[in-house]
């Protein structure tokens, strides 16, 4: 009885190890692809202060993922260019003698915003280019100097990608396009770390 038990499990050791016996080809084993690493968001916060005619003054910050991947391409047929997505913004404008008082907030009805990176204007060197519009109907309008080595690989890295203020306006958006302001000055600033 002591040699029937061995000789069963021998049988069921050698049937359930290799089925037929022959060893698996390279073509057998399964190949495990590991999954694509998920991308680590780095938010970028600035805050933005500026004055422009008629006592106006305006206030705000925004922020984006430097990581984020471009939304599109030569927007408004302007080439080249590519656009990015803020993930925050929130602007206080006092109009001052000229437009009347705003704000500018993502997540509000009527809010948009687009951040374009490149030829974003007629006739301009390649700027970055900040565009709000409210519910209001009232479009701020920010333009800076491109420092950016490779805008078109990821949004600015930092603060030192963006140079100084271009012309930059508050006003009615077009066909209208009066009355506006423009800014005489402004400073671009990185917040300090939390």
């Amino acid at each position: 009885m002591r040699a029937m038990r061995y000789v069963l499990v021998g049988l069921f050791f050698v049937a359930g190890c290799g089925g037929d016996g022959s060893e698996p080809t390279p073509s057998q084993v399964p190949v495990v692809t590991p999954p694509p690493p998920v991308p680590v968001s780095v938010l970028v916060a600035l805050d933005f202060s500026g004055t422009f005619g008629g006592g106006g003054t305006a206030t705000g910050s925004f922020t984006y993922d430097k990581t984020a991947l471009l939304l599109a391409t030569d927007v408004r047929g302007l080439a080249p260019n590519v656009t990015y997505p803020l993930t925050s913004w929130t602007f206080t404008v006092t109009g001052g003698a000229i437009l009347p008082s705003s704000t500018f907030m993502n997540g509000a009805p009527g809010h948009s915003a687009e951040f374009c990176v490149g030829a974003c204007v007629f006739s301009a060197p390649p700027v970055i280019e900040l565009s709000f519009l409210n519910d209001a109907g009232l479009l701020l309008h920010l333009t800076f100097d491109l420092l950016d080595p490779t805008p078109f690989a990821n949004p600015p890295a930092d603060l030192s990608a963006w140079g100084g203020m271009q012309q930059s306006l508050y006003r009615i958006p077009c066909p209208v396009c009066v009355p506006v302001a423009i800014f005489n000055d402004c400073t671009l600033t990185a917040p300090p770390p939390k």
